[in-house]
């Protein structure tokens, strides 16, 4: 062999060898996905990203950088599972060690095809090492559901609480600590699908959760401080353009008072859809709703909103028509057409007809401070209503719902 293509050979492997121990002891000392996107920006001089299956976040250094969209086979004309490729200006190497869910994608910035080829060899390897790691990870967080859904099970279903906390003392599980309970909800995702997501980003996170679900809830028990938006994030990543909703308990004994605390989350979580559409609702912050719902007997509220809203409920129903809802929403915006009408996505002149319509069927003078308050309380009376229906086969007077 000539020499000089030899000793090209021996530099190579060298260096191939030295950023295969690096990646190793960054795995080894448990930094993750995220040590690996270090080490592979440091050898490269570029911005690294790691994304993974299940539409995770991806891990990134530095911090800042904002990759392209995950490539796959499907979205990438020159995807090659054998080779680096080209995207969005972006060098990429994939890997699956254990099937489609281990799916990993390894990519640095390369929009000068500046890589030499020591380099490219670093790429192979992150993505190779990323994707072990990404399998090891996974495994991992499914032997702790094997642990730690028994005790979310007994904690939901089992009657005998001195059997629950014994348990949990036996797997070292604080019952006698302040948690929450926190209830996710989804009209576009099945809960199967949620319950996974669920999952995969509080194991991401590194959040101490006990995950599972009911019916059409995944129900997640958890520790008083944690990031939401940052679990909000990493759902909406591994669900985009899905809608889904999260209703957070008050702080409570869950071995002894879960009920009490899945009916706030419910409440929570109800009502969070009803006013914003998605995103985070807690407990405490629900205000007025939060009195409302103290009221154990919901015939009062009944009563309160036939009063007030009954022939706008009864011209919604026969008609199919939107009229509490753009009164709300033009009530909760302080009376503010433009923006009731942004929200509503209708024209600002169809409002002010409902409006009038509203106020003719409700003999209610729009402008009269007294009159707004008691529609605005009615209207937030019923959406309570409905939240606290949610769920439970006992809903009250159909006229008022």
């Amino acid at each position: 062999m000539d020499p000089d293509r030899s000793s090209a050979l021996e530099y190579v492997m060298r260096e191939a060898r030295d950023v295969q121990r690096r990646l190793t002891e960054a795995v080894s000392s448990g930094v993750g996905l995220e040590g690996i996107a270090r080490v592979l920006a440091d050898v490269t001089c570029r911005p690294a990203a790691i994304w993974g299956a299940c539409g995770m976040a991806p891990a990134c250094f530095p911090p800042e950088t904002r990759p392209p969209m995950r490539p796959t086979a499907h979205n990438t004309s020159n995807w090659n599972d054998d080779a680096p490729f080209h995207h969005q200006g972006w060098l990429w190497s994939s890997a699956q060690p254990a099937g489609p869910d281990s799916l990993v994608v390894v990519g640095v910035e390369d929009s000068d095809d500046g890589l030499i080829d020591t380099e490219r060899l670093a790429l192979v390897e992150a993505s190779v090492i990323a994707a072990l790691e990404m399998f090891r990870m996974q495994s991992v967080a499914a032997a702790e559901v094997r642990v730690w859904g028994d005790l979310s099970d007994e904690i939901l279903d089992d009657d005998n609480r001195a059997r629950v906390r014994a348990h949990a003392e036996a797997l070292g599980f604080d019952h006698t600590a302040k948690r929450r309970v926190a209830l996710l909800a989804s009209d576009d995702v099945d809960v199967s699908t949620l319950l996974a997501k669920t999952r995969w980003a509080v194991r991401l996170l590194g959040i101490d959760a006990l995950v599972t679900a009911r019916e059409h809830r995944v129900v997640v028990i958890v520790s008083d401080d944690i990031d939401w938006a940052a679990l909000v994030q990493v759902l909406r990543d591994s669900v985009p353009n899905q809608r889904f909703s999260i209703g957070v308990s008050s702080r409570r004994d869950v071995v002894e008072e879960y009920h009490a605390a899945a009916r706030e989350a419910e409440v929570a979580v109800g009502l969070g859809a009803a006013i914003h559409g998605e995103g985070v609702m807690l407990f405490e912050d629900l205000g007025v709703y939060r009195l409302l719902a103290a009221n154990g007997d919901t015939r009062e509220l009944h009563q309160f909103v036939q009063r007030w809203l009954g022939p706008l409920i009864e011209y919604d129903e026969t008609r199919n028509a939107e009229l509490v809802r753009s009164l709300s929403e033009y009530l909760e915006r302080g009376g503010s057409l433009d923006q009731a009408a942004e929200t509503l996505f209708i024209h600002r002149s169809t409002l002010k007809y409902r409006l009038g319509r509203i106020a003719s069927l409700t003999g209610v003078d729009l402008a009269d401070p007294d009159a707004r308050f008691n529609l605005q309380l009615a209207t937030r009376t019923l959406a309570t209503i409905r939240a606290l229906a949610m769920g439970s086969a006992e809903s009250g007077p159909e006229r008022a719902v």
